[in-house]
């Protein structure tokens, strides 16, 4: 059997269009540079006889080419595989580079990175220059390009413009209607034809008004006689509407799919006509019938059209209509023979508008705006047939598709950002007034002994300055993203600097199982997002994990200085309000200032409160002169009593109670700020300056990004659970799941190491729920370790009722897991060299597997206990189906545990892309009901795959949907090929293809590639 390292090889094994020996280099960000770039200068440091040390036999396959480190022409191993697309080739003629052994670059445009070649002679290197603009197809763009301008200079119109492709298609569709042929010559569609993506030419694909609701099948279709692979048209059907006399034009209402080699289609896409659109007396519908004869060039001959008034439609809930034709026709094939096209109307009521009591509408009008939710038209997919209708039809599942941006996506960063910025400009007022009082004049000795500033602490301010600068960036940009209503961030845009904090292509993404009206009775929902890591920052030297081997003592110096730091912005926080309630009551008796004073007793226990904060905040371990903290104590419990005492009396007893407690209270707080600004620069002395500023901005901005994912998914998640499940949030924590896609290879390696060192720091983190109105945001507390989550008040008065937790404010613990499995063909690479950066995915498995169980025994436990409804609840939603199999239901904590041994088993067999690992930990956050996140390097091709493939596994697992293997198949197709997930790839990269390649995918397990048709190369 051929392993995907065979088939590399195998494609690296084929004739060469040409092949020969280069120095290669591979930098990164060199494009620009001239001959002395540090490119050139590490080539031309090293001497003539060492030069062949980075010799390699380069060879090009069409756009491929294949790069063998050694000067062995024999050699058929395949170290680098470098596809000539998405670049260009700089060539430097100047004389400064003549000498210098002929260099050129290719240079690509979605990764700032540059290979370096370098040839032997002029002849060498003009003869490689000319073979890759052979190779590469951004010549014959420019050739294109230059036809099309030409054409557009003679008749002035663009011949790529839409809306003259749409005219063109209807055109097509009207002359063939005319024609009434039952076959027609092979007509080419544009790409909308198989995509939810263009709102032009499918208005209704994606809508979330009501209308009406055409379920479409046909029966009969003729056999092909051309063909010989098939025995079936591919059928797929265009309607058109036209209401005279307000129109004169057929429009297209919508599309269905293509159900291929079969005579008795039923469509799963339904076509919906919009409210407002349509006249019940006078609209007229036209129904094409298509045979798709080559879904990868879209091109398709029509077979037949049916014409049905609207009202005719209305009047009978199921109508067939035979296709329209010739008499000779008639004659020949018998009318129980003839090709039917039948119909189902039903009315589609409104999705989210208006009114209502559904909880689902409800919780996603408010984590998004309408206009930011997109839903699909209800999908049909066959069941087990083991329940049949009594008219012989196989009954049918009715599936829904939602995706949405989340408003707390950027609302969330936004905070975050925000807090870390206030951090880091205490910590830069800190160190401003520990350099003035670095002055013995200034000191008290009783206090604080002199410090002493080293030349590198001085440098540490000036960086801590410029960090505040970049974060202060990064909060404008997100808080005018929010102003805007954009709630989004592209995964083009993952290396903005100005959004860092804000995760790449976040979208919840739910499958809802229907009832007749449309009412969701069952979902499952999946936040899907590129992988949280500091983009921005690169990963020329890895990520987090690799700062944390090559800089010995790193993690332990960065948690010292965020604690610092985090002390410094909370006690100004409590001097700022001291100063406030103190300022206020001191002034309370001069007739210049009115102020309340501490008129009440809340003023007066709001006072404690503070200065009892204060004190046990300087009392912390990090603030080694503990002689503060008790002078403090002394000093404020004192004047406190004073100025209770007084608060309440007439006179100025009270105000100077307050000036002195003011007094005294800023001059602690001010010997507190000092010792830990040198605590601080003690702790950052340890290590490289350039390396702890650098990790602890990657630490901040994972953090930020995977914690906003993770809050999203628990307030999108937490509507269905029931009463049971959120008892045993309670008792056992929140699971969390992220799956990652992320291979072990290069820059991807360090986006990984990002999250598996950002990840287990969510355990840290509290979540709590309160009410609130319709579209309000969770709010961050200051310390980062806390996050409230707004219920909407419906949704709060239905919980709350019944569930003590909630008012108590319980504060619910997260239990993080990530479980990642490269898939793609830098994985292949990566374990066919046995690289070190393996030990990344396999030690993160590992740690989860550890924390997996945990979680296990722990809800088992819980379980164990009598309780009302101790049944270990996978959903609360009406549609939940455990009960359909007894098997199944008697003992979920059988199947946790008999999951828990498959996933220590996948580790422990630690086999080439265990894909099943991923599968299965799925399975068991199904059974607990835990919050699940996917991701990938964008969270847009192979997110989409998993995405796709996971809810066609739920579906079959808990909704009968058949579970034959060609059936299977061909739901996972149908949802790659209609669903939402294409319109993701066009709102980020503005195509609606998958950025996949052939060569590629040869790589990808079976089950997560994407059909024909659907993929092309592309930015990721």
């Amino acid at each position: 059997m051929q392993t995907n390292c065979d088939l590399l090889q195998q494609h690296s094994r084929l004739q060469a269009d040409k092949s020969g020996c280069l120095q290669v280099l591979i930098g990164k960000d060199s494009a620009g540079e001239s001959g002395g770039s540090k490119s050139d200068k590490k080539l031309s440091s090293k001497s003539a006889s060492n030069k062949s040390s980075d010799a390699c036999i380069c060879r090009l396959v069409g756009n491929l080419l294949f790069v063998t480190k050694g000067i062995d022409p024999l050699a058929q191993d395949c170290d680098y595989l470098i596809v000539l697309e998405a670049c260009k080739i700089e060539v430097d003629y100047s004389p400064a580079n003549v000498e210098a052994d002929y260099p050129f670059r290719l240079v690509f445009d979605y990764e700032s990175q540059t290979v370096l070649f370098r040839a032997a002679s002029e002849e060498d290197r003009g003869a490689w220059v000319a073979a890759f603009r052979e190779a590469s197809i951004f010549d014959k763009l420019d050739l294109a390009e230059s036809a099309r301008q030409k054409i557009i200079d003679i008749t002035g119109q663009d011949p790529l413009e839409p809306t003259l492709i749409e005219a063109e298609v209807d055109a097509t569709v009207v002359d063939a209607n005319a024609a009434g042929s039952f076959s027609g010559w092979p007509t080419k569609i544009n790409e909308e034809s198989f995509t939810t993506e263009s709102a032009g030419t499918d208005p209704a694909a994606t809508s979330n008004a009501g209308g009406l609701e055409l379920d479409l099948s046909l029966r009969c279709l003729p056999a092909l006689t051309a063909d010989p692979s098939l025995q079936y048209p591919n059928a797929y059907v265009e309607v058109h509407a036209c209401t005279p006399p307000l129109q004169s034009d057929w429009s297209l209402v919508g599309r269905t799919d293509v159900v291929e080699n079969s005579d008795r289609p039923m469509f799963r896409k339904v076509v919906v006509i919009p409210d407002g659109q349509y006249s019940e007396d006078s609209t007229e519908l036209i129904f094409d019938v298509f045979d798709v004869r080559d879904q990868i060039s879209r091109t398709m001959r029509k077979l037949y059209s049916v014409q049905a008034a609207l009202k005719q439609l209305r009047g009978n809930p199921e109508l067939s209509l035979l296709a329209a034709t010739s008499d000779t026709q008639a004659a020949v094939v018998p009318a129980n023979q003839q090709p039917t096209l039948t119909v189902q109307m039903r009315v589609r009521p409104n999705q989210l508008g208006g009114p209502s009591k559904n909880r689902h509408a409800v919780l996603l009008r408010h984590l998004c705006t309408e206009q930011r939710l997109v839903a699909s038209n209800p999908y049909k997919f066959p069941v087990e047939q083991n329940q049949m209708s009594n008219e012989g039809h196989q009954e049918q599942l009715s599936v829904q598709e939602f995706m949405c941006d989340l408003k707390c996506g950027m609302h969330v960063p936004m905070q975050i950002a925000t807090i870390e910025l206030a951090r880091l400009r205490s910590l830069e007022a800190a160190l401003v007034l520990l350099g003035e009082h670095n002055c013995p004049q200034q000191q008290r000795d009783d206090w604080l002994p002199l410090y002493r500033l080293s030349a590198s602490d001085k440098l540490l301010a000036p960086l801590v300055s410029a960090l505040c600068q970049e974060f202060s960036v990064c909060v404008e940009e997100t808080n005018r993203r929010l102003f805007d209503g954009d709630f989004m961030k592209l995964s083009r845009l993952r290396s903005s600097q100005q959004l860092a904090f804000v995760p790449p292509n976040l979208q919840l993404h739910r499958l809802a199982v229907v009832d007749s009206r449309e009412k969701p009775i069952d979902f499952l929902d999946i936040v899907s997002v590129g992988a949280s890591a500091a983009h921005s920052l690169k990963f020329k030297k890895g990520g987090i994990l690799s700062a944390y081997k090559s800089t010995p003592g790193l993690e332990d110096v960065l948690d010292v200085c965020e604690q610092a730091v985090t002390l410094l912005h909370e006690g100004n926080q409590l001097c700022d309000q001291l100063n406030r309630i103190l300022f206020s009551a001191s002034n309370r008796q001069h007739p210049a200032h009115p102020a309340p004073g501490l008129a009440s007793q809340a003023d007066s226990e709001r006072l404690c409160d503070l200065v009892n904060r204060l004190i046990f905040l300087a009392s912390n371990f990090l603030i080694v002169q503990t002689r503060i903290a008790l002078e403090l104590q002394s000093v404020g419990m004192q004047q406190l009593n004073k100025l209770l005492e007084a608060a309440t009396s007439d006179g100025s007893a009270a105000a100077a109670a307050c000036d002195q407690l003011l007094q005294e209270v800023n001059s602690v707080w001010q010997q507190c700020r000092l010792t830990l600004a040198k605590l601080w620069l003690t702790e950052a002395g340890k290590v490289p300056a350039d390396t702890l500023l650098v990790t602890y901005r990657r630490r901040a901005q994972s953090f930020s990004q995977v914690l906003t994912a993770v809050v999203c998914g628990v307030a999108a998640h937490f509507s269905r659970w029931n009463e049971a499940t959120w008892r045993q949030m309670e008792a056992c924590g929140i699971p969390v799941y992220m799956e990652s896609l992320l291979s072990v290879y290069k820059s991807e390696c360090g986006m990984l190491e990002d999250m598996a060192a950002t990840v287990p720091r969510l355990a840290h983190v509290k979540l709590s729920f309160f009410p609130g109105a319709m579209g309000d945001q969770p709010i961050v507390d200051e310390s980062l370790r806390s996050v409230r989550i707004c219920v909407p008040q419906p949704l709060w008065d239905r919980l709350s009722a019944s569930l003590d937790c909630l008012l108590r404010g319980h504060r619910f613990s997260l239990v993080p897991l990530m479980f990642s499995v490269g898939i793609n063909e830098q994985q292949t690479l990566a374990e066919k060299k046995r690289m070190a950066s393996l030990a990344v995915q396999r030690d993160l498995n590992k740690r989860s597997a550890v924390g997996l169980r945990h979680l296990v025994d722990q809800v088992i436990r819980y379980r164990s206990v009598p309780m009302p409804g101790a049944t270990l609840a996978r959903f609360s939603g009406a549609g939940a189906t455990d009960a359909d199999n007894d098997e199944k239901a008697a003992s979920p904590e059988q199947r946790l545990r008999d999951k828990l041994q498959q996933v220590e088993l996948f580790i422990e067999e630690d086999k080439s892309k265990p894909v099943g690992l991923l599968h299965t930990v799925e399975e068991m956050f199904w059974l607990l009901d835990g919050v699940r996140l996917t991701n990938c390097k964008s969270g847009k091709d192979r997110t989409a795959m998993a995405v796709t493939l996971e809810q066609a596994r739920w579906l079959r697992e808990y909704h009968r949907l058949r579970s034959d293997r060609a059936n299977f198949e061909s739901t996972v197709a149908f949802l790659r090929t209609h669903g939402l997930r294409r319109r993701n790839c066009f709102r980020n990269i503005g195509t609606s293809f998958y950025a996949f390649n052939r060569v590629q995918l040869t790589t990808f397990p079976q089950m997560y590639r994407p059909p024909k048709g659907t993929y092309e190369r592309g930015p990721t």
